[in-house]
């Protein structure tokens, strides 16, 4: 998901957090009418298990949010990778007692 779709999703206007009992979460938040056609087709296009509209929002929430995981992490190493190859040389001083002659 690139940056530009992100700021896309977080333009919504109202989400609701509710925190429930024994660690349980309810979201809910509202989408425009064309959101909400667009959503449709999409759903009645690649719904080929049979899913109700509630399990596959789930499945899909889920599997969005392993997909920024994995793309958070690959771009944590990306930087420490930069963070290592860009490091300056370590200077080791010799403390050896140089004698003069």
């Amino acid at each position: 998901m690139s940056d530009t779709q992100l700021l896309e999703l977080t333009s919504v206007k109202k989400i609701r957090i509710l925190n429930k009992r024994n660690g349980r979460m309810k979201l809910s938040f509202n989408l425009t009418s064309e959101e909400a056609q667009a959503f449709k087709n999409f759903f009645e296009a690649v719904n080929v298990n049979n899913n109700t509209e509630e399990e596959f929002v789930k499945a899909a929430f889920i599997l969005g949010l392993r997909s920024m995981e994995a793309s958070i992490i690959e771009r944590m190493k990306e930087e420490a990778e930069k963070a290592e190859t860009s490091e300056e040389p370590e200077i080791v001083e010799d403390d050896t007692e140089k004698t003069e002659e």
